[in-house]
């Protein structure tokens, strides 16, 4: 380890004695901070997709409580695992309408 941190420091000191320091210039930032593009803006959500969002958190939190209550009650049968199953699935495609953007915007 000791040996690649020898190596990356003789090849930091080498690059730095026979590279050309940079032009003073004082408008080179101004001038590279112009050409780069604005950030885009954070589009605002409507008030109808905020409600659609709390509604369908409210219902799979449903989904899960009744998927809880079958189960306690009944115990686990084949309609009970089924019904857990596919709220799982459904929870897991909910996250992922959140996760997939947040992922590609954030690569």
């Amino acid at each position: 380890m000791k040996k690649a941190k020898d190596t990356d420091k003789n090849i930091r000191e080498l690059m730095q004695k026979q590279l050309p320091g940079a032009p003073v210039d004082p408008w080179f930032v101004k001038k590279v901070m112009n050409r780069l593009p604005d950030k885009p803006a954070r589009r605002k959500k409507s008030l109808a997709e905020v409600v659609c969002y709390i509604i369908g958190i409210l219902g799979i939190f449903a989904a899960w409580g009744y998927s809880l209550h079958m189960t306690l009650n009944q115990g686990l049968t084949v309609q009970t695992v089924v019904i857990s199953a596919i709220v799982l699935l459904l929870t897991l495609f909910c996250i992922g309408i959140f996760a997939v953007p947040a992922l590609r915007q954030s690569l």
